[in-house]
């Protein structure tokens, strides 16, 4: 992806995006580069995919699918195929149920001669993390093969340390987790600058812990208007002075509450 381009995520785990809003969107959006739909089987079943995935290859966009349960083969192939698709994500958890999927996307990559999608397999805890990259290593030099989908087809990564967050950040028990001196990237409010979170029908979210909904609509503005919006510059001026505004959904967010009653300032580097 260029890296003047803009990175977004889409919340598709309710309901899929409608590919008519979404054309939309993406008119009004020349900036985009980047989509993680963070889906479920609702929008990887969904008859609008193959030609919403058509539309961001003839646009240049790059699209990351997670959650491929059950997929379809039509769907499978269309993912392959249409060349915007470049990661897909599963976690290591689900590697029995998704075997059949994999096995199908390692074949018509083979097929057609296609070096993407690339598979990413998301482990919970370095220990497992460890482990799988052990064995994957080890059936590399001995060329056993195995029969397990996550170490012999995909590349493995600890979620914690994967590019693009798969779930929503965990609230932790002590908030020095979230002390902002040089570890930016474990707060889910830069997410709001660098990284933002939309709902499927085009309503920005912004992080990925605020459930509380903002009045923006990118779908229907377009994503550089949403992300300039008065209501989003509050949410932007708050984090970078460190002053609460009480009108925005931050101020609700379990998070930020608590670094604010702990007395940690939030401000982001520009």
């Amino acid at each position: 992806m260029d890296k003047n381009k803009i990175a977004i995520a889409i919340d598709v785990t309710r309901f899929p995006v409608r590919y008519l809003n979404f054309l939309d969107f993406i008119e009004r959006s020349p900036e985009l580069g980047y989509i993680n739909f963070l889906g479920d089987k609702i929008f990887t079943d969904s008859e609008e995919l193959p030609d919403i995935l058509d539309l961001c290859a003839k646009h240049g966009i790059d699209v990351e699918i997670s959650n491929l349960a059950n997929a379809a083969p039509d769907i499978v192939a269309s993912l392959v195929t249409s060349g915007a698709v470049v990661r897909v994500v599963f976690p290591h958890a689900q590697e029995e149920e998704l075997k059949p999927v994999v096995d199908e996307i390692i074949r018509l990559r083979n097929e057609y001669k296609l070096t993407k999608p690339e598979i990413l397999c998301i482990v919970e805890n370095e220990q497992q993390f460890a482990a799988l990259a052990s064995q994957q290593a080890k059936a590399s030099q001995t060329g056993t093969k195995n029969t397990k989908p996550a170490p012999e087809n995909a590349a493995i990564v600890p979620s914690q340390k994967s590019e693009k967050p798969i779930e929503r950040a965990p609230v932790p028990t002590s908030f020095g987790f979230y002390d902002l001196v040089g570890d930016l990237k474990n707060l889910p409010c830069g997410r709001l600058l660098n990284y933002p979170l939309l709902n499927f029908d085009g309503r920005f979210i912004g992080c990925w812990e605020n459930y509380q909904d903002t009045p923006v609509n990118a779908f229907k503005l377009g994503i550089v208007a949403a992300m300039n919006h008065k209501f989003v510059k509050r949410m932007c001026k708050m984090l970078y002075t460190g002053r609460p505004d009480v009108d925005i959904p931050c101020m609700r967010c379990p998070i930020y509450t608590s670094l604010v009653w702990a007395n940690k300032r939030v401000r982001l580097v520009k």
